[in-house]
């Protein structure tokens, strides 16, 4: 292999590197924090959208999404994936309150803990500020937009799957209507 073959080569997987759900930079590290928002136990919404934008940004939303596949321990990435998966879940529990990250640092997948936060707790959550809120003395635009916000979370929240079979067409026409009511 000639010089310049070698410096292209080199070149080549320094650029795939970054592109590889499995590379660490030297500024990945379990302290970092990658949002400012810390969720408390509301707006999870926010928050998973902010936690997902920064995830992406690393290229690591595949180890919350399962995109990324968990390795079979005798693959020769597996250790790779494992300190990834690890990196992603200290990310997440960094940007949680110590309540919350308690309850959830003895998942061994970011992908259960997603599923974890997702829970019916959350749920319950909004269905009760769904069911609480009034519009009293707020504007009519006030009163959409608070409501509105609930509606997002919730459908940011309810993780169904994309179907267009007639079933699914009817669920999504029953939710809609729902939030006429």
């Amino acid at each position: 292999m000639t010089d310049k073959q070698a410096d292209n080569a080199s070149k080549s997987m320094n650029a795939s590197g970054y592109s590889n759900p499995l590379f660490l930079s030297q500024n990945d590290n379990p302290g970092t924090m990658l949002v400012t928002k810390i969720f408390y136990g509301k707006s999870f919404g926010t928050w998973k959208r902010a936690m997902s934008l920064a995830l992406s940004i690393k290229n690591k939303l595949g180890f919350v999404t399962r995109r990324t596949k968990k390795r079979a321990e005798d693959d020769p990435t597996y250790d790779d994936w494992k300190r990834c998966n690890s990196i992603v879940i200290t990310w997440i529990l960094n940007a949680m309150t110590k309540e919350i990250s308690e309850r959830l640092i003895y998942y061994t997948t970011a992908n259960a803990i997603r599923k974890q936060l997702s829970n019916l707790v959350v749920v319950f959550q909004l269905q009760k500020e769904l069911n609480q809120i009034a519009q009293e003395t707020d504007s009519i635009t006030t009163y959409y937009s608070r409501f509105k916000r609930i509606w997002d979370e919730f459908a940011e929240v309810d993780d169904f799957p994309d179907c267009i079979c007639t079933a699914g067409e009817a669920w999504i026409k029953h939710m809609e209507r729902q939030q006429l009511v």
